[in-house]
C-alpha cells in the first residue's frame, strides 16, 4: 500500500500530464478525420501549401508539433525515472511514433492518416485511469472492471480496427 502511495506522488505528474495530453489530441484526431472526410485522396496525402483544405491541413500541423512534442518531453521523464515510467519497449514506442510524427511534420505527407493514428491515444485516456484506480488502492470492483473494459474496448477498437481500415484505405 505504501508502495503504491510512493508511485503515485512520485510518478502520479507524469500520467497526468498524459491522461490530459491523450484527451486533447484524441479530440483533435477525430476533428482532423472528421474536417478531411470528404477531401480527395491527393489533400488526404498532402499538406497543400493553400486550396480548400488548407486551414483542416494546419490543424494537423499543430496538433503534430503537440503530440511530438510530448513524446520528447515523455521520453526524457521516462530515461529519469527508468524504469519506473516504462522501460525500453515504452521508449523504442515513443522513438517510433515521434520518428512517424517528424516526417509527418518535415514533408507535410498523410494528414488525414495522422488524424486516424492519433485517434489511437483514446486507450491511453483508459490505460491511465487504470493506472490510477490501481495505485490509489482500488484494485477491485465495478469501476476497475469498466475501465478495463473501456480500454480493451476503444485499444481494439483505434489501433487495430482503425489501424488496419486506415492502411487498407491507403492502397484503395
Amino acid at each position: 500500500r505504501d508502495e503504491a502511495k510512493a508511485s503515485l506522488m512520485e510518478q502520479g505528474p507524469s500520467y497526468v500530464v498524459s491522461f490530459v495530453h491523450s484527451m486533447y489530441v484524441t479530440a483533435r484526431g477525430m476533428m482532423h478525420l472528421y474536417s478531411l472526410w470528404e477531401a480527395s485522396n491527393i489533400d488526404k496525402l498532402h499538406i497543400a501549401a493553400e486550396g480548400t483544405y488548407r486551414e483542416a491541413h494546419l490543424e494537423v500541423a499543430r496538433t503534430n508539433i503537440l503530440f511530438v512534442a510530448y513524446l520528447f518531453y515523455d521520453m526524457i521523464h521516462i530515461l529519469h525515472q527508468y524504469p519506473k515510467l516504462g522501460g525500453g519497449d515504452t521508449m523504442a514506442h515513443h522513438m517510433l511514433f515521434a520518428f512517424c510524427s517528424v516526417i509527418n511534420g518535415t514533408y507535410g505527407i498523410m494528414p488525414f492518416q495522422f488524424g486516424w493514428l492519433i485517434v489511437g491515444e483514446m486507450s491511453t485516456i483508459f490505460l491511465n485511469w487504470r493506472w490510477f484506480l490501481l495505485k490509489s488502492g482500488r484494485d477491485s470492483g465495478v469501476l476497475l472492471e469498466n475501465v478495463n473494459t473501456m480500454f480493451a474496448g476503444s485499444f481494439f477498437l483505434t489501433r487495430i480496427v482503425m489501424y488496419t481500415a486506415g492502411i487498407v484505405h491507403l492502397y484503395i
